[in-house]
């Protein structure tokens, strides 16, 4: 299995998941045109044209602006059925928490959220002996969802916004409310709140994820997971997504996790350890 963020923010995110041959997007809140850019940036023969689906997490627009287009095309869109009456799309393939799904070489989890959607969900993906979890858009750390991805490999995690930044910024006070809340995003301390709820995991890359560039540092979600990760006594190396372009592919097999380049890192971010 291999999965690559191409990007993670405000601005609109998406990963690409490949096992075998099989491709999927898990969330499409860009332009088609410029999934299809990032893919071909990898330089790993991939293709958008190779993709059959679309796991999408919720409707908000940063992360589903772009399935409409892509289910014209021919493309296969799993959501929940809230995502999909709130969004009011048809034809889609509906998925629900806790429900295995099997899209060619992927098992597919769908793990509840809490979030301010309609039915949100975050993603365990497993092929190949190797597992991957996808948590953005989460508003707060419980067990439920550290249980739910402990056993993962890889682990795409939201670290949102600082307090701090968000208190002091220029975003209105409704918007503030609305991100701070128990339904809004994972502030930094959240988010390794939720990996300490997770004990002894098997995670052996981390990517931090859906930073907000007006309220929040790479420097500072890293120092408060590399905190949290030293406390817990792991070392797993550790990824800084971002909107502008994609990181370099991580690979999984028989739960052995690696970071593969793609041949030109000038396109890529490789903002890991």
């Amino acid at each position: 299995m291999r999965l690559t963020v191409l990007a993670s923010g405000s601005g609109g995110n998406s990963i690409l998941v490949e096992a075998e041959r099989t491709r999927v997007l898990v969330d499409a809140g860009l332009p088609p045109r410029e999934i299809a850019k990032r893919i071909e940036r990898l330089a790993t023969g991939s293709r958008l044209d190779d993709v059959q689906a679309v796991l999408v997490t919720h409707e908000h627009e940063d992360h589903a602006s772009g399935a409409p287009a892509l289910a014209s095309a021919g493309l296969t869109l799993f959501c929940t059925e809230g995502t999909a009456r709130v969004s009011r799309w048809s034809g889609t393939r509906q998925i629900a928490a806790g429900e295995r799904t099997e899209i060619g070489a992927l098992e597919v989890i769908p793990v509840a959220l809490p979030h301010d959607a309609e039915e949100p969900v975050g993603f365990v993906i497993r092929a190949g002996g190797g597992s991957a979890g996808i948590i953005t858009d989460c508003g707060h750390a419980t067990p439920e969802v550290a249980d739910a991805f402990a056993g993962c490999d890889i682990l795409v995690l939201e670290t949102n916004h600082d307090p701090d930044l968000l208190r002091t910024g220029s975003y209105p006070p409704f918007l503030k409310r609305r991100i701070g809340s128990q339904f809004g995003h994972l502030a930094n301390e959240d988010a390794a709140e939720l990996l300490r709820m997770m004990h002894r995991p098997r995670l052996q890359v981390l990517v931090l994820a859906h930073l907000s560039q007006m309220n929040n540092r790479p420097r500072l979600a890293r120092t408060v997971i590399d905190k949290s990760l030293k406390r817990m006594g792991i070392r797993p190396r550790v990824l800084v997504a971002v909107q502008e372009k994609p990181i370099a592919p991580i690979a999984c097999a028989k739960g052995q996790v690696h970071i593969l380049p793609a041949s030109d890192d000038r396109q890529l971010c490789l903002a890991f350890d």
